[in-house]
């Protein structure tokens, strides 16, 4: 756990249970017992997190819903609050969307005929993981080391971005959005590495769209959901399948 958490603290404890299941179809499934654990932790920017630890999976297999929280998080309030915060009201926060994920870039997108097969390989990678059963040193490895050791994509939506108390002149603000997309999307770069993986999507409550794409650590423009993944997924052919 220290290898993992570095100091970190046990929090609330709950017993779990998950009752048995039936049907006329004949599914039947025994109900479980099991258990959660808070543990509070802090990344290496010194920033406090909360994961939570189950003992109905393996702790090789949870480490990575934990580094994608993280990375969820790191992007929080490194990127979206801290350049974006002062442009949304509170109350439109609540709707903003970051994703994360390691290895599994299709995600989202799996169901889709056009992915199927890249999303196997995917699957058979995060698998590949999994066995190696090596532990991941959250509390203390560098975001951009996270990025240089596996397979990372961020996925990014912000709504109704807008020119609050008028901070902006309004005959400037499209041109100070766009300004503020290359220069958020070349911080995550400077910072963050040759192996970054972002999908920026960024809407002003106009509707207007100030969105970007960073993969392998160039920015690549605009792209939809799919195309953003399979750009990714091709840029480590040769690399990680």
């Amino acid at each position: 756990m220290h290898e993992i958490f570095g100091d970190y603290t046990i929090g609330l404890q709950l017993d779990m249970y998950f009752p048995e299941e039936k049907c006329d179809c004949g599914y039947h499934a025994d109900g479980v017992s099991y258990k959660t654990w808070e543990i509070n932790y802090k990344d290496v920017n010194g920033h406090e997190l909360l994961c939570i630890m189950t003992n109905r999976e393996d702790i090789f297999d949870q480490q990575y819903s934990w580094l994608e929280s993280q990375i969820v998080e790191y992007f929080r309030y490194s990127y979206v609050e801290e350049y974006y915060g002062k442009f949304q009201q509170e109350d439109d926060k609540k709707w903003n969307h970051i994703a994360c994920n390691v290895g599994d870039i299709f995600r989202a997108e799996r169901n889709y005929e056009a992915y199927k097969k890249q999303a196997e390989v995917c699957d058979a990678y995060r698998e590949s993981l999994k066995k190696k059963q090596d532990l991941i040193p959250l509390s203390s490895m560098k975001y951009s080391e996270m990025f240089d050791s596996f397979p990372i994509t961020v996925k990014i939506r912000l709504d109704k971005v807008q020119n609050i108390d008028g901070e902006v002149p309004q005959s400037e603000w499209l041109s100070f959005m766009s300004e503020k997309r290359d220069y958020v999307a070349d911080q995550i770069v400077s910072r963050e590495g040759k192996n970054v993986n972002v999908q920026f999507r960024v809407f002003s409550v106009e509707e207007d769209d100030f969105s970007t794409c960073i993969v392998k650590g160039e920015k690549k423009g605009p792209m939809a959901d799919g195309y953003f993944e399979t750009e990714v997924y091709s840029a480590y052919k040769g690399v990680y399948w």
